[in-house]
C-alpha cells in the first residue's frame, strides 16, 4: 500500500480503497455494482481451476494521483508461472 504519494510526496492517503464499476444488467432502472478483478486461466489444453485477483486503489488526497494493487499478487505469480494467462 501506498504511504506517500509518488507524484506529489503527499502522505495524506486514502488507504485500501475497494475498486467498483457499473454495469447494466438488463434493467433500464439502475446499475449493479461489480468489483473490479482479473482472472487467470490455464492455458489451452492444460486443466485447472482460474484464479481470480481481486483489485484494490490508494489514492492521494493532495493530488489524485491513484495507484492500482493486490494484496494476492503471489497468486498471481504462481498462476503466471503455471502458464496461466489473463482471460478474455
Amino acid at each position: 500500500m501506498m504511504t506517500k504519494c509518488h507524484a506529489c510526496g503527499s502522505t495524506e492517503i486514502v488507504q485500501d480503497l475497494r475498486l467498483f464499476t457499473s454495469m447494466a444488467r438488463g434493467s433500464s432502472v439502475g446499475f449493479i455494482p461489480d468489483k473490479l478483478y482479473a482472472i487467470l486461466v490455464p492455458p489451452k489444453g492444460q486443466t485447472g481451476d482460474s484464479v481470480t485477483i481481486w483489485l484494490h486503489a490508494d489514492i492521494c488526497g493532495s493530488c489524485g494521483h491513484a495507484e492500482i494493487y493486490t494484496v494476492h499478487a503471489n497468486d498471481a505469480l504462481e498462476a503466471q508461472k503455471k502458464g496461466y494467462i489473463s482471460k478474455t
